[in-house]
């Protein structure tokens, strides 16, 4: 009996322990640069991070140089969000570890900035010669339904690839079916892509990109 409730007493310590630590991480300084994927350059955005509690906070990077600078706490798991009307809303990990002391961490990240006409994704989606999804295929358009819903001033032009047209068609109709993306219909068209080379293709193409709050 002894042996048992020093056994949960021991436990008891560790937990309060481990929950103690996740309390009292010193407050870090995270900074880096944040530019786009297809440029190299920075964008005007908002830096948006959400902590494990749900409470969010914005900043405003530097859109001449991409810099930014954060005081957050130790760790802490944040999701960090790039909001902009021309951004591919993407949310990403920031995973801070804990620390007793003051650091000064390097984070840099890539953003999805849309403009009429860029190729944003040219990847193999399809598996051979079926009109069946692959596990990457289905993240991506996941992905991309994702960001859509928060660019309501983007349009886009999906280009299938096949080997014959009734593929093409069996394909587009698999990507239809997608309920996230059926809901986006008005924005997003399909197009049967007959490069040579491409049969297992997805190509998506901006067609038109606006800011919706801009009055004309």
């Amino acid at each position: 009996m002894k042996i048992r409730i020093l056994i949960l007493m021991i436990l008891g310590i560790v937990v309060f322990r481990g929950t103690c630590t996740a309390e009292v991480g010193v407050p870090v300084v995270v900074k880096g640069t944040i530019l786009d994927i297809y440029t190299g350059k920075p964008c005007e955005l908002a830096m948006m991070f959400t902590d494990e509690s749900g409470e969010k906070f914005k900043i405003y990077p530097n859109s001449s140089t991409g810099k930014y600078e954060q005081v957050l706490k130790s760790g802490m798991n944040y999701t960090v969000t790039f909001i902009a009307y021309d951004i591919l809303r993407d949310p990403q990990a920031l995973n801070i570890e804990f620390s007793e002391e003051y650091h000064e961490y390097s984070f840099d990240f890539k953003v999805r900035r849309m403009t009429p006409g860029l190729e944003m994704y040219n990847s193999d989606v399809f598996v051979s010669g079926k009109a069946n999804l692959t596990a990457d295929g289905e993240k991506l358009l996941q992905t991309i339904a994702e960001g859509m819903k928060f660019s309501r001033g983007a349009k886009l032009d999906l280009l299938v690839g096949g080997a014959s047209q009734s593929l093409i068609n069996d394909r587009i109709s698999t990507i239809q079916n997608i309920k996230e993306i059926a809901s986006l219909k008005s924005r997003i068209a399909f197009t049967p892509d007959s490069r040579k080379g491409d049969e297992r293709k997805l190509r998506v193409v901006v067609r038109e990109i606006s800011d919706p709050l801009k009055k004309n």
